[in-house]
């Protein structure tokens, strides 16, 4: 079976290519499995559904409220809205779940379904994956596209404008006014667009905004628009997002895109100088910087470290919440995670706790990256590796490494005697093998990179 014709299946939801995995007939069963999950587990019926912009999301969408409601359910549309906005919303309206129709950072021809479940407002962990998945594949629904599209409630301004306000209430908002930023934004004409200029606005930024198609993951060789613009309206930062608005990558004051990485290394260093009284807890990946390790260290905080995989971190967040501790966090693809907006990652309050903190420290964004410790990061997806070989490969990586720390934690990280690290673990979202590395020097970090490559790549 071809990549094409296969559904991934993971904690990100499903995602597929349209019109060969990803069909209007699997969209309305997933919905329909979805609400029986939803049932199973005692959650009220009222589920809030948003979408990317892509275009076969008006499609999918309209197969997901047929699925929806083939069982007595409320359905609220929230229409283009970013991921971060359906998690917010969902507390305001008390719903027992959430859908959204987007792939997120995969490439326009993909699209999928992210599901979230209360009474959190999360996405679905591994056990509530496999119950939807067996939910799906014993559904008998036929999807007919002709029917009419149900009823349904459309509150997407009010779900825009709520979540804005939230996180201009989160922040210093008159600080970041007298700074009178001037902003490039690049949404990459996603689900971002409108709200996130309209939050630049409404905290005094002045904003250039680009329309530019690009791949939709917000690193950056995606980015070389955003850099020049940035450069030649001499603005204090670039910033950009992904199709669904839940990462964001930011680009100096001399055009130069530093790496997602940076955002949230910002974000974290913001929130434990503004709390460091509080003792506060920061949970990060076994995928993020050294960074945010050296944040944590400088302002004397706790550091807690889960696998990859957004669940895994929102499940941590609201442990410790729930243990009376202040925490934060998120990923260094420059998804933060900030409890008082949602539990899921959100580039809205990403961008306003790193305008906090730029302002707070009237300093350039080239200026603080040199004043942090120096990393180089490269991440590498190597594709052609099949499922049932994957363990084999991870084998080979640590027969490579054979005077070094190896750690199985989270598929194989190898910590090198030089300070350097390496994970190499198989994707959640995508059928590949990822490979991240960080280490002092960029010509190091190649070095460990193209090792583990030839480790990995099958030998035919």
């Amino acid at each position: 079976m071809s990549t094409a014709d296969q559904l991934v299946v993971s904690y990100s939801g499903i995602r597929g290519i349209v019109g060969t995995a990803l069909t209007e007939q699997v969209a309305a069963r997933f919905a329909s499995a979805f609400r029986q999950l939803l049932a199973n587990h005692g959650q009220p019926v009222r589920v809030v559904i948003g979408n990317d912009p892509r275009p076969s999301s008006p499609m999918l969408k309209k197969a997901a409220l047929f699925g929806l409601s083939r069982t007595p359910c409320e359905l609220v549309d929230i229409g283009v809205t970013p991921t971060g906005t359906v998690q917010f919303y969902l507390k305001r309206v008390t719903a027992g779940g959430g859908l959204i129709i987007t792939a997120s950072h995969n490439p326009i021809e993909w699209n999928g379904f992210k599901f979230l479940i209360g009474p959190d407002q999360i996405v679905l962990d591994g056990n509530q994956t496999k119950e939807l998945f067996r939910l799906y594949e014993a559904c008998t629904l036929d999807y007919d596209p002709a029917a009419p599209a149900p009823p349904s409630q459309d509150r997407q301004q009010e779900a825009l404008d709520q979540h804005r306000e939230a996180v201009v209430a989160q922040v210093d908002a008159e600080l970041i006014r007298e700074r009178r930023f001037k902003v490039v934004l690049d949404s990459g004409m996603g689900a971002g667009s409108e709200v996130t200029r309209e939050l630049l606005e409404q905290l005094g930024c002045t904003v250039h905004w680009i329309e530019v198609e690009r791949h939709s993951e917000p690193i950056a060789p995606h980015l070389t628009e955003l850099c020049r613009v940035v450069k030649a309206e001499r603005a204090d930062m670039g910033l950009a997002q992904d199709l669904d608005a839940d990462r964001l990558a930011i680009v100096d004051d001399q055009g130069v895109a530093i790496g997602e990485e940076y955002t949230l290394a910002f974000a974290m260093h913001h929130l434990l100088e503004k709390h460091a009284d509080q003792h506060p807890v920061v949970v990060k990946n076994s995928s993020t910087s050294k960074m945010i390790d050296d944040a944590v260290a400088k302002h004397g905080a706790q550091l807690e470290v889960t696998h990859v995989g957004e669940v895994n971190l929102s499940q941590a967040v609201i442990r410790l919440e729930r243990e009376g501790r202040l925490v934060f966090g998120g990923e260094g693809n420059g998804g933060v995670i900030y409890p008082e907006i949602s539990h899921g990652r959100d580039s809205l309050i990403g961008i306003g706790l790193v305008l906090e903190f730029f302002a707070r420290h009237r300093a350039s964004v080239s200026s603080v990256v040199a004043d942090l410790p120096r990393y180089y990061i490269l991440k590498e997806k190597v594709e052609g590796v099949p499922e049932n070989e994957i363990e084999a490969a991870l084998q080979r990586v640590a027969a490579s490494a054979p005077n070094e720390q190896i750690s199985h934690f989270d598929g194989i990280r190898v910590n090198y005697r030089d300070g350097s690290w390496a994970q190499v673990r198989a994707s959640n979202t995508e059928p590949i093998v990822r490979i991240v590395a960080e280490a002092p020097s960029p010509e190091r970090v190649q070095v460990i990179v193209a090792a583990l490559r030839q480790a990995v790549t099958p030998q035919r």
